[in-house]
C-alpha cells in the first residue's frame, strides 16, 4: 500500500532529483488509484482524494489539501488522471529542497528558538488535523535527536526530511 508522510507541508521543487518509479510501484499507484476512483470515472475528485488520503494516514490542513489538489491537478480540470496522479506521488517522494526545508522547520519553530520540541511538534500535527499520541511524538523525537537531547535542530530535521520515501 502507499505510504507518504508529510513534513507540515506539501511543495516539492521541482530542481529536486526525481523518484523513478519501479514495475512493482507502478502497479500498486495504479491500484490505489483504481480504489480511490470510487464512481469509476478514471479520475479522482476531490471528494476521492480526501478520503483516499485519510485512508493512507496522509492528513492536511484544507489549504494543504486544496494546494496540493491543485499542484496536481495540472490541466485545471477538477479532476486528478491517472498521469497526474502519478506525477504528484513522483513530487511527493522527490527530496524536499533546501528553501522547502528552512521554510517547514520555521513554521514548526515556535517562537524561532532554533529547534523542535514536543510541544513544536505537537502544534504542529495538530495544525494539519492530524491526532497523535504523546509517545508517538517522543518516539519521533528519539529517532531524530541523535544527540540525545530531546529536541531537533534543523540539520537533525533535515536529516530526516531528506531521508529517501518509499512507497
Amino acid at each position: 500500500m502507499l505510504r507518504v508522510q508529510f513534513v507540515a507541508g506539501l511543495n516539492a521543487k521541482m530542481g529536486s532529483p526525481v523518484h523513478k518509479f519501479s514495475e512493482k510501484e507502478l502497479k500498486d499507484l495504479r491500484t490505489c488509484f483504481e480504489d480511490a476512483d470510487a464512481d469509476g470515472s478514471g479520475s479522482i475528485d476531490k471528494r476521492e482524494m480526501k478520503k483516499m488520503l485519510k485512508k493512507l494516514g496522509c492528513y492536511t490542513t484544507d489549504k494543504e489539501f486544496e494546494c496540493l489538489y491543485r499542484e496536481i491537478d495540472t490541466d485545471g480540470s477538477g479532476e486528478i488522471e491517472f498521469d497526474e496522479f502519478l506525477q504528484g506521488v513522483r513530487k511527493l517522494l522527490s527530496p524536499p529542497s533546501d528553501d522547502d526545508l528552512v521554510q517547514k522547520f520555521k513554521r514548526l519553530d515556535q517562537g524561532g528558538k532554533g529547534y523542535l520540541n514536543f510541544r513544536d511538534i505537537k502544534a504542529g500535527f495538530q495544525a494539519m488535523n492530524h491526532p497523535i499520541s504523546d509517545r508517538a511524538i517522543n518516539d519521533m523525537i528519539a529517532v531524530a535527536s541523535t544527540d540525545g537531547d530531546d529536541q531537533v535542530s534543523y540539520e537533525e530535521f533535515c536529516s530526516i526530511a531528506k531521508r529517501p520515501r518509499k512507497i
